[in-house]
């Protein structure tokens, strides 16, 4: 019993090596907002449609009703989807590492240490620093000119920003995740 205890002792990892968890984002709702105008729009016609015939506005037709069905089924799908997209799109933070879980049937997830990181960037157009909004371009060694990682559409880019590269910064010399083979790709 006294060698199970010891090898069980062994496997112990203190909390402070342990990965926490720090923040969990989704893109910000005003990203799909042309989606959900347009989604209304239609939805608005569709019913139109269906209220006209039914009051007798308009003479109730095959060609009516299928301008109304055709416009509903438009507007759940165009809401529905952006909605799922958003959803299902979650930018995660941890004390060791920055992961991108995105897809609804197909989970992928992209992750980049802090020790992997060379450049931290903003990117915001007019219109997205009014409401805000930005994209946070994360770049490693092995990139280049291209972003490793991209954090879209998220609330106060600059604030996460200047977050990711405060991690960056209380990184060790020995980081804490050593022991994790970086090239294997994780499933979730």
């Amino acid at each position: 019993m006294r060698a199970m205890t010891e090898t069980t002792d062994a496997l112990i990892i203190p909390p402070e090596k342990r990965e926490r968890l720090i923040l969990l984002i989704h893109p910000k709702r005003a990203s799909f907002l042309f989606n959900y105008v347009l989604g209304v729009f239609l939805f608005a016609i569709g019913l139109i449609f269906f209220v006209a015939s039914a009051a007798q506005v308009v003479v109730y037709s095959e060609l009516s009703y299928w301008i109304g069905i055709t416009a509903l089924t438009i507007a759940v799908f165009l809401v529905g989807s952006s909605e799922t997209k958003r959803r299902y799109t979650v930018y995660i933070l941890t004390t060791w590492n920055i992961r991108v879980k995105s897809g609804y049937r197909h989970r992928t997830t992209e992750r980049v240490f802090y020790d992997d990181i060379i450049r931290v960037e903003t990117v915001s157009d007019r219109y997205e620093r009014m409401i805000g909004m930005g994209d946070v371009e994360i770049f490693t060694g092995e990139s280049g000119e291209e972003p490793s990682l991209v954090l879209k559409e998220i609330f106060n880019p600059d604030g996460m920003r200047e977050l990711i590269r405060r991690l960056i910064a209380t990184t060790p010399d020995t980081p804490d995740w050593a022991h994790i083979d970086k090239t294997k790709p994780i499933v979730y």
